[in-house]
């Protein structure tokens, strides 16, 4: 039936027929296999990038291996929990005590913070935290702050709340919030 519909009609109608149909043909493959093809394409592209940026990352971290573990030594022996919490409160307390001394800080009241958050102990670490009331000039306060955050128990100032002693003193009265990180293995 379609062929006695073409013979019927003029050489010019033919030609027009068949641009037609090559036109859509063109347009079903181009939507339905040159795109999804170049889509995937470009898709299968961007995840080697990825994957590529990641390979280069780790062969960067095999080859600094040695380093990473040589300098971990280092700090592992001083984070490393050596035995109850109490017993790391008290270095914590010693530590303190002692930057408090070497900078004329008058330490009113030391007192640990309990901690219900456990999610580090699976992971395989602990937070133990210390809040500590002292007095002290400006200058003598900034050294004190210093020498708990570069001593070796590797402590860390969170939070710290200044006021003045009274009114028109040099004196400022402060709260800190100390804490450490042990490792537990």
């Amino acid at each position: 039936m379609l062929i006695k519909s073409m013979a019927a009609l003029s050489k010019r109608e033919k030609g027009v027929f068949y641009l037609c149909a090559a036109i859509i043909a063109c347009a079903l493959l181009y939507n339905f296999i040159f795109e999804p093809v170049a889509k995937k394409w470009v898709k299968a592209n961007k995840e080697i990038q990825i994957k590529r940026m990641i390979l280069t990352k780790n062969i960067r971290a095999v080859k600094n291996r040695k380093k990473v573990f040589s300098e971990y030594e280092v700090y592992a022996d001083r984070v490393k929990r050596k035995g109850s919490d109490e017993k790391e409160i008290a270095k914590i307390f010693r530590e303190i005590e002692s930057a408090a001394r070497n900078n004329h800080v008058r330490i009113l009241n030391m007192k640990p913070v309990s901690f219900t958050d456990k999610s580090g102990e699976k992971e395989g670490y602990k937070k133990l935290a210390v809040e500590v009331e002292c007095e002290a000039q400006m200058f003598s306060l900034v050294q004190f702050i210093y020498n708990i955050q570069t001593c070796s128990q590797i402590l860390k100032v969170k939070q710290i709340k200044l006021k003045a002693k009274e009114m028109n003193s040099n004196i400022i009265r402060s709260t800190l919030s100390i804490g450490k990180v042990l490792i537990l293995s």
